[in-house]
């Protein structure tokens, strides 16, 4: 009576084993699939960050290409470490999210076959010593994914913090400029908005009476020989002398 007992107990005991194995195992498989839930809304959300970041890209080619100062230096800084960060942030989501081998205990055919060709007390007691060295090969598994998952969160909010940094640098770049218009409005006049007597003439003329006036142009050679020559026969009439 006392052998039989002490075989129930025995029994007893494996059933518990095997049953806190599964159960192990069990919560192992929800903490994986846990996991990857968090790490997909996760690179989702900062896919969503990068497509906002990339609206600022124009504004950052101007400062790039633009003249720099205090406040362009600064924002040139927060926005490609932010990127930095975003870039680095999802290569870590996508390794947590990589396609691995997840281990299995026997299931269907495999299983009945088990129970079939070993006795009872065997078969609890070998698929519980299954059970518990799946569940430590999974929890490997599990301590990598959730090591990237979490390095990845810390990269994903430095990304919202340069962002949100970056945003501000902007926006006091901006209210910077709008200051700056008005005095440079301030300092020339339009041309419809001159004075007549400020209006230069269009037509050049000579610094002074003594330099010559560039656009004056000489006659032909023919011309002014034939001039001399007039002037000498008037001369010549005048004087009574024409013709002799």
């Amino acid at each position: 009576m006392d052998i039989l007992e002490d075989r129930e107990l025995t029994l007893k005991r494996y059933e518990e084993l095997y049953a806190l194995a599964k159960s192990e195992f069990v919560s192992e498989i929800q903490r994986f699939d846990a996991i990857e839930q968090k790490t997909t809304r996760y690179s989702t959300l900062l896919l969503v960050l990068l497509g906002i970041g990339s609206v600022g890209l124009d504004r950052f080619a101007q400062l790039t290409a633009g003249p720099h100062g205090l406040l362009s230096w600064a924002f040139l800084g927060f926005y490609m470490t932010a990127f930095l960060c975003a870039v680095t942030a999802q290569l870590l989501f996508l390794r947590a999210l990589s396609v691995q081998f997840v281990p299995a205990p026997p299931a269907g055919q495999r299983l009945v076959q088990h129970f079939v060709t070993n006795r009872y007390i065997d078969a609890i007691f070998s698929l519980a010593m299954r059970y518990t060295a799946e569940t430590s090969q999974l929890r490997e598994i599990l301590g990598r994914k959730a090591r990237g998952a979490v390095i990845g969160y810390g990269f994903m909010l430095a990304t919202l913090a340069f962002g949100v940094a970056g945003g501000l640098t902007y926006v006091s770049l901006r209210v910077e400029w709008m200051s700056m218009k008005p005095k440079q409005a301030r300092g020339t006049l339009p041309p419809d908005t001159q004075q007549p007597s400020e209006v230069e003439p269009s037509v050049s003329r000579p610094r002074s009476d003594v330099e010559p006036n560039p656009e004056v142009e000489a006659p032909p050679f023919e011309e002014v020989q034939r001039g001399i020559e007039g002037g000498f026969r008037r001369r010549k009439k005048e004087d009574g002398t024409g013709g002799k």
